[in-house]
């Protein structure tokens, strides 16, 4: 194994030498990892943030040599609307390569190396000076540079040794990126609704579900189109009116009986209405059409954690743990031992998740029940603080204040 910059040889399983970790890190007041401080630039980064802390594979579907992306995608002297749409299109060209989608939905997905991340790092700054030749990158482009976004907002979560001021701000200024590029790809006359289905994902995720429908109703031909219904079903869902969200997730598989994304709706949905026997079924659909879903296991386990079936919910869980993406199971396998009484098995699970995800504020809520549930007061307050550091509810200091 040799160092991705220097190509010094290495010893053990990593992608950069010592000297060039800090070489790369030093800059960047974002991030302090291992007594490092790194990334001021937020396209910087992606890089950092995933050399850090994400243990990446070796293995990715990038170009196996930087210089091959800096020596295609350079910035002439004086570049012209004819040379933007040129740069704009290698860089198009150069994301689709690596698997970087156009929905902002795909980035939870993706699995970048190092070397991915310090080429994109490269193109979005060449990216971010051609931006007032407007029309140069069409919509497609756009929404891959919006997806790259989306994808470092995602990983905030697993940032380790970072107070929760930066990062929030770190979070706030990756999605204001996110949200340009979106308004960006509307404004170039969208030719296959991608930017209005990322608008409406962007509703969903903001709990904005009546303008997440009428931007999912402005994609061209949505009644033919499966996964717009499918999400329609999903912002209905999100106003719990579970009926209507059925109804679209029903209309979405009689175009497609495959789609996955539908029968994890109808599973939710049944779920929430407290009819087990349909939901089971419907996750077991999802299950047999994707066998490496690690939501419809998380499905799964919740349909039988919420009838009291705690060992059954925890297999399910703990099979999504197994899988790639499957870590959420660990806040779940918590969960379910809380709710069994078995404190000791939830806080060692809730452990393992919070290592893994140590900005997630209901990770935190959860640490601090089942430390209350102990008898752990001074623990359980310390555990709600951390919550309220990362996200300040209403309804956290309500539970800390009843805990007093």
């Amino acid at each position: 194994m040799y160092c991705l910059l220097c190509k010094k040889e290495l010893e053990g399983d990593y992608q950069l030498c010592p000297e060039c970790f800090v070489e790369l890190t030093k800059n960047d007041p974002l991030w302090h990892c291992k007594g490092f401080s790194v990334g001021e630039s937020v396209p910087d980064l992606l890089a950092k943030e995933s050399i850090v802390v994400l243990s990446l594979s070796k293995e990715g579907k990038g170009l196996t040599d930087e210089k091959t992306i800096e020596e295609d995608v350079t910035m002439p002297e004086n570049p012209d609307f004819e040379d933007a749409e040129k740069i704009f299109w290698k860089i198009n060209n150069h994301m689709k390569h690596m698997g970087i989608g156009t929905y902002l939905e795909d980035a939870k997905n993706l699995e970048l190396t190092v070397n991915d991340l310090l080429n994109l790092s490269h193109m979005l700054k060449i990216a971010e000076d051609l931006v007032d030749f407007k029309g140069a990158a069409e919509e497609e482009t756009l929404s891959r540079i919006s997806t790259t976004y989306f994808y470092a907002y995602l990983r905030m979560d697993i940032v380790k040794g970072v107070d929760a001021k930066t990062i929030k701000k770190g979070k706030r200024d990756l999605y204001s990126l996110v949200s340009r590029y979106t308004k960006m790809a509307e404004s170039v006359k969208p030719s296959k609704g991608i930017a209005e289905l990322n608008r409406g994902f962007l509703h969903i995720h903001l709990h904005r579900y009546k303008d997440a429908v009428a931007h999912f109703k402005r994609v061209r031909d949505f009644e033919k189109k499966p996964r717009v219904l499918s999400d329609i079903g999903l912002a209905f869902e999100g106003m719990e009116m579970y009926e209507e969200a059925d109804e679209y997730y029903t209309k979405a598989l009689k175009i497609d009986e495959k789609c996955i994304k539908a029968w994890m709706g109808r599973a939710s949905v049944a779920l929430y209405m407290r009819k087990w026997g349909a939901a089971l079924q419907f996750a077991s659909k999802a299950i047999s059409l994707d066998p490496n879903l690690p939501e419809a296991y998380i499905l799964e386990g919740d349909i039988f954690l919420n009838q009291g079936l705690y060992a059954e919910a925890d297999k399910a869980y703990e099979r999504a743990i197994k899988l790639r993406g499957g870590d959420k199971g660990w806040l779940k396998r918590a969960s379910g031992m809380f709710r069994a009484g078995r404190w000791g098995a939830a806080l060692q699970f809730i452990d393992r998740y919070l290592f893994i995800f140590p900005n997630d504020h209901e990770g935190w809520v959860m640490k601090a029940r089942i430390l209350r549930e102990k008898g752990d007061r001074e623990e359980a307050k310390k555990a709600y603080k951390r919550a309220l550091e990362i996200k300040n509810t209403s309804e956290i200091r309500e539970e800390m204040k009843n805990m007093a």
